[in-house]
């Protein structure tokens, strides 16, 4: 059995989106391999019951941490960058 989806085009504010569809009987056949296609492709599907929409099907979207929130824990305070040293250094001129 191949799967057949319906393409339709929705305009919103002079954007179209084209959006995919399948019935709900193939959905639940071919649930499994639907999922990983929406996975993979990060694109939704909107599922039919005898041509009107029941469900739709969205990749999950995983939040993205802050800079900030990525190097928490990452970075080691030692001392003092700014202030003039203890030590005097020894240059050659």
């Amino acid at each position: 059995m191949r799967q057949i989806f319906y393409l339709y085009f929705i305009y919103d504010h002079s954007t179209m989106t084209i959006v995919k569809t399948i019935a709900i009987g193939q959905f639940k056949a071919k649930c499994l391999g639907i999922l990983e296609q929406v996975r993979s492709k990060k694109e939704g599907i909107i599922v039919t019951k005898r041509g009107v929409p029941v469900a739709q099907v969205l990749p999950l979207i995983r939040e993205q941490k802050s800079v900030r929130e990525e190097l928490l824990g990452t970075i080691l305070f030692e001392k003092d960058i700014v202030s003039p040293l203890e030590e005097p250094w020894e240059t050659e001129l």
